[in-house]
């Protein structure tokens, strides 16, 4: 399905649009691009720019992904059925997607393959640093050994370490921040152990964004906070549950979660957008801070004024 123009004007200042007449655009200039079928949703989005998004979830029954080409948007074949709940890659020829039954596909840039995982259990997130620092988390497993490492072998399972994860951003080998529902605090590795490090509590974390070790959002049940490093504190208290969280940069940070929720700030205040949609928003991604996308149950969002 291609793009749908928003027909944005100005009014104050800021961009508005004259919602479309078949209700595809919302008057915040939020425009559904990719509709998924009864059955269907998409839990994670990722891009290495303008012309490379990628979407997956459960679309196909699991065996397909969206991928958008700055044309237009198409299905592509899985190797196999799975539910989808992670998207990350390091450029366009390298990308990695995670889901349930510890399932991990790879996409050279032709073409999606199976990897061979060190887990049967539900794999919520993946994220990387580089091409050779990836990571990815589950949620519990019996040894507790929820943490994943690719190594120059392939992936394997890190230590025991901390369980209960849905999110993780990897800054370098020693410096990597997981998080889940552990409330009141996350997870930081500094390459020996991890550590439990204290904070206000925002309840369950499911999304993580960094631009950089000194300055990473999570999203979360009661908000969003962020940590520069050493301190990790509130910035924006929600009575909606959030699920994701992108930056452009520091002044421009995105959030997406229940009822269609899709927030955007400075990094101290925030607004709320007309989504268009009620459905669980679980992700968010862009490529710039005028072109970002919302992914979930109404399938892909679009913000391109």
């Amino acid at each position: 399905m291609a793009s749908t123009a928003c027909l944005p004007f100005r009014d104050d200042g800021l961009y508005r649009c004259e919602p479309t007449s078949d209700g595809k655009c919302s008057a915040d200039c939020v425009c559904e691009v990719f509709a998924v079928s009864d059955g269907e949703r998409l839990n994670a989005i990722w891009g290495s720019g303008a012309r490379d998004v990628w979407a997956a979830g459960t679309l196909g029954q699991g065996r397909q992904a969206a991928h958008f080409d700055g044309t237009g948007w198409k299905r592509v074949a899985l190797p196999e059925a799975a539910e989808i709940f992670g998207l990350w890659g390091a450029s366009a020829a390298d990308v990695w997607a995670v889901g349930d039954r510890g399932v991990i596909f790879h996409w050279d840039g032709a073409a999606w393959s199976k990897a061979t995982s060190p887990t049967t259990a539900l794999i919520n997130a993946v994220n990387g640093a580089s091409a050779t620092e990836v990571w990815a988390v589950s949620y519990f497993t019996t040894d507790d050994r929820n943490v994943l490492k690719l190594t120059g072998g392939g992936w394997s399972l890190e230590p025991a370490g901390p369980t209960g994860l849905y999110a993780v951003l990897p800054f370098a080998a020693n410096d990597v921040w997981a998080a889940g529902v552990e409330w009141g605090a996350v997870q930081h590795y500094d390459g020996t152990r991890w550590q439990r490090v204290e904070m206000v509590n925002i309840e369950t974390i499911r999304g993580a964004f960094g631009l950089s070790s000194t300055d990473f959002w999570l999203a979360a049940g009661k908000g969003l906070a962020h940590g520069d490093g050493d301190v990790l504190e509130r910035r924006h208290a929600s009575e909606t549950a959030l699920r994701a969280v992108w930056a452009s940069g520091a002044k421009d940070v995105w959030a997406a979660g229940e009822g269609g929720v899709l927030l955007r700030g400075d990094g101290e205040k925030f607004t709320s957008l007309k989504s268009g949609v009620t459905g669980t928003l679980t992700g968010v991604w862009g490529s710039g801070p005028g072109d970002v996308y919302a992914v979930g149950e109404n399938g892909v969002l679009r913000f391109h004024p």
